[in-house]
């Protein structure tokens, strides 16, 4: 993910947001890797839809994902006609608790 936001910053995306879990990998992703918005998915102070319908209120042209679970589904509630999902992964989905 941290590769993917660098790249399209490069390729002239003009706005780049990640979620990240804790407050110093939101920071490096801001800081360091140049993203424009970083959402902590670990924070519970209000829903993880609600914290990116405020970062990007009019939706997502592209997503890359490489989680799956709840952060997709935000996403794919959040995309805009003719946007775009690139799957690379599903790893909230390897290891159910309930398995």
């Amino acid at each position: 993910g941290s590769v993917v936001g660098q790249v399209a910053k490069i390729m002239g995306a003009k706005k780049v947001i990640g979620i990240a879990g804790g407050k110093d990998k939101c920071a490096f992703c801001k800081e360091e890797l140049g993203y424009d918005a970083v959402v902590d998915y670990k924070d519970k102070s209000s829903s993880l839809h609600d914290k990116l319908r405020a970062v990007a209120p009019k939706g997502f042209d592209v997503y890359f994902d490489n989680v799956g679970g709840e952060a997709l589904e935000c996403a794919m509630l959040m995309m805009r006609t003719k946007g775009r999902i690139a799957l690379c992964g599903g790893i909230s989905q390897y290891n159910p608790k309930d398995a």
